[in-house]
């Protein structure tokens, strides 16, 4: 495998039309990926290896499982994985494969190993939906960009509850991409969604006064095609009726607020972990002294973690019975150790074979 050789899962993470991308900056930025797609359950090659990819359920659309078949025997990587989503019989399916395939090595994810249970998809639909239930005026949520599932836990509790998910316009192109790759998403025409132009650098958006090409000026060419669709909203549109809408806000638009202007009775919903260094405590800071400054009730935190709970794990490895279980993605690996005994931690530089 060459350095610019990279595997994606053809379901999700190439773009529809087959090009490929890159992250990469310098020189290095202009030679071409040879992008190579795989398909879950189709096995492919690296070089001697044969791997198999199983999609698992997980937070993240197109989240995979790899046996990965050597000369001197096979290993899985579990990767992240939880029994809980929308998805849940995908996780199980790879795990009854593994029980039954012989495992000499298990890579496992263990970021919540330390738990003992968590919340489901169906946890947080039920909450949210109490919520916003009893919520008249704007409902704000926020939850992971990439976390599909939970944009289909809010947009099911818009649904049932007779108001319109409104998300930002790079969800629109994701959704119009995974909507030519056939996936299972509401498209940008679904009746339940409406779309966010935030103000930009003029700010012109919503304003009758100055020509529509001037306008679309201040947005980038992906996003003008979205400008004159019948569900785009700006702030002037949820500001005269707040109570009609769940009103997605990263972060990074927390300052929307100051044009919509909210009133007493607005409520925020947060559906993401809890902060657990420095840096996201200060962000927590900064949004509760936003909420504070914008009559937000909040925050309300419901979420559902992308990540099997310790007892889950444990079971998961006494079915497929390795030889050996290395512990990765987790502050807490000794707990591997009190529970099995082939468990072998990772050091930096250190080589672990077969």
């Amino acid at each position: 495998m060459t350095g610019r050789e990279v595997y994606v899962w053809q379901n999700d993470c190439a773009r529809a039309d087959g090009s490929g991308y890159t992250r990469v900056k310098g020189e290095e930025a202009q030679t071409p990926r040879e992008l190579k797609t795989f398909k879950s359950e189709k096995k492919f090659r690296v070089g001697s290896l044969e791997i198999i990819p199983y999609e698992v359920d997980h937070s993240l659309s197109g989240a995979s499982a790899f046996f990965i078949h050597t000369s001197q025997g096979t290993i899985l990587y579990t990767g992240d994985y939880h029994f809980h989503g929308y998805k849940k019989e995908t996780t199980e399916k790879m795990i009854e494969i593994a029980s039954k395939e012989k495992v000499d090595m298990v890579i496992t994810e263990g970021t919540r190993v330390n738990e003992k249970k968590g919340n489901t998809e169906l946890d947080v639909f039920s909450g949210v939906k109490e919520l916003v239930s009893d919520t008249k005026e704007l409902t704000v949520v926020n939850f992971p960009a990439r976390d599909m599932a939970l944009m289909k836990t809010f947009y099911n509790v818009a649904k049932e509850t007779g108001k319109k998910l409104v998300l930002e316009l790079k969800r629109a192109y994701l959704l119009d991409q995974l909507s030519l790759l056939g996936k299972d998403y509401p498209r940008t025409d679904d009746p339940n969604i409406c779309f966010f132009a935030e103000r930009k650098s003029w700010g012109l958006i919503g304003r009758d006064d100055f020509p529509e090409d001037l306008v679309q000026q201040d947005y980038d060419k992906w996003e003008r095609d979205y400008l004159s669709k019948d569900n785009l909203l700006n702030y002037r549109d949820i500001k005269q009726s707040p109570g009609d809408y769940l009103f997605y806000c990263s972060y990074f638009m927390l300052n929307e607020f100051i044009d919509i202007k909210l009133r007493i009775g607005s409520k925020y919903i947060r559906s993401v972990c809890e902060p657990f260094d420095e840096e996201m405590m200060l962000d927590e800071k900064r949004v509760r002294n936003w909420l504070s400054l914008m009559n937000l009730d909040g925050p309300n935190q419901i979420h559902a973690s992308g990540h099997a709970s310790g007892p889950e794990l444990f079971n998961a490895l006494e079915k497929i019975k390795p030889k050996k279980i290395i512990p990765i993605h987790t502050q807490h690996p000794d707990l591997f150790q009190k529970q099995f005994n082939q468990v072998a931690l990772v050091k930096t530089g250190e080589k672990i074979h077969l």
